[in-house]
């Protein structure tokens, strides 16, 4: 591979760098530092590398390397802004993170360089080529101006030995980074809005650099769970000539948690009817935004006949800690159906992880034999298979 990303790996676990860009806990980073991992971790928040916050995954742009990750706290009053046009070829540049922290050290570090070219790879227009010096742990990391606003996302380097053996040389200092204006775009799909500099442009490079380095976070991305494990061979049990698995075609495991008001309630208890197993919480915005698509369905189809089931149902199941908040938001979206359920794990909700959830919103949609029959039925999409599922 001619380019060389520079997470830092030390299987089964990377690690990599984020910043803040919304204070109600957004932060970005390169997609490839959190890709196949399913525990992801946030240290340095407020300065303190000793307090790790558990993060989700709220939205991913693969092709532009980029992701969006949540945290559940605030980050305080962001100082930096974003540059919307692109930055010139010869402008100074400064990169923010975390290379090989653990040899040397976890003080953020920052580096000065040049823009020396408007495109990436192969006139690629999406990156910058620049030379402010980026290594493993670099990943994700932010790239300012001279002024403290954010024009690109760290996320590559050239990798040298694949250049010596193709072309017969090496490179110098050859690091890429992705526009801002595409993790702009990815914001715009999340409703939050640019950050403005709040005046540190003004200031000198190490003032700023006091500043933006609490805002700039150390990620650790890990597949030490349940997410990642298959859980199809975890759970082999046969009924009649199905399987109990997370597959299109399975048998959905069974959920059995407490409602608000103390009540187990069971997922098979629905057997006859679809049911969408809805995974939320209320402090995920895309999760809040999605809901009134579901009341549009349950209401439409509640009572409609299917071809292997009649009725539908949603058995919602929230990853709140807060049982406050989890109800006063089923209150405020007006999700009136009977089936939601919680164990207030949090991230660790064991439903979650049987059903190997790694972002939300998430679904699962099962027939009236608790097949499995779909996957991530959103908007749209969840009226249009409802309307196929009819008799």
């Amino acid at each position: 591979m001619l380019l060389a990303f520079v997470p830092l790996f030390a299987l089964p676990q990377s690690t990599g760098t984020g910043f803040a860009i919304n204070s109600n806990g957004y932060i970005a980073t390169n997609f490839h530092v959190i890709d196949g991992k399913d525990k992801i971790t946030i240290k340095g928040i407020n300065g303190d590398h000793y307090k790790s916050y558990e993060a989700v995954i709220v939205k991913v742009d693969k092709s532009n390397d980029l992701a969006i990750l949540k945290v559940n706290t605030t980050l305080g009053k962001i100082p930096y802004g974003f540059k919307k046009s692109k930055e010139d070829v010869a402008s100074v540049i400064y990169a923010y993170g975390y290379p090989l922290p653990e040899l040397q050290g976890y003080e953020i570090k920052i580096t000065k360089g040049m823009i020396n070219s408007n495109s990436g790879l192969k006139d690629d227009p999406r990156w910058y080529q620049h030379t402010a010096s980026i290594q493993a742990g670099n990943s994700g990391g932010p790239l300012f101006n001279k002024y403290a606003n954010l024009v690109g996302i760290n996320n590559a380097g050239i990798n040298n030995e694949f250049v010596k053996k193709h072309y017969g040389t090496t490179t110098t200092n050859v690091n890429y980074a992705i526009k801002s204006r595409y993790l702009l775009d990815l914001m715009e799909d999340l409703e939050l809005s640019p950050l403005v500099n709040s005046g540190i442009s003004k200031l000198e490079v190490n003032q700023q650099y006091k500043q933006v380095k609490k805002f700039v976070y150390f990620i650790i991305a890990s597949n030490d769970n349940i997410n990642k494990k298959d859980i199809s061979k975890e759970l082999p049990v046969a009924v009649g000539s199905e399987t109990i698995g997370l597959k299109i075609g399975d048998i959905a495991p069974e959920l059995a948690y407490n409602n608000p008001k103390g009540k187990q309630l069971k997922l098979s208890s629905l057997k006859g009817k679809l049911v969408l197993i809805d995974f939320w919480a209320s402090w995920c915005g895309p999760c809040r935004k999605e809901n009134p698509n579901l009341v549009d369905a349950y209401r439409k189809y509640t009572k409609a006949n299917f071809k292997n089931g009649k009725g539908f149902e949603i058995f919602s199941l929230s990853l709140d800690k807060s049982n406050v908040a989890w109800v006063k938001a089923i209150n405020k979206d007006e999700l009136f159906w009977e089936y939601h359920v919680s164990d207030l794990g949090g991230w660790q909700s064991a439903g979650s992880q049987k059903y190997g959830i790694r972002s939300i919103p998430s679904n699962v949609l099962i027939d009236g034999n608790g097949i499995i029959i779909a996957h991530n039925l959103k908007g749209a999409a969840l009226n249009r298979f409802l309307e196929s599922q009819k008799k």
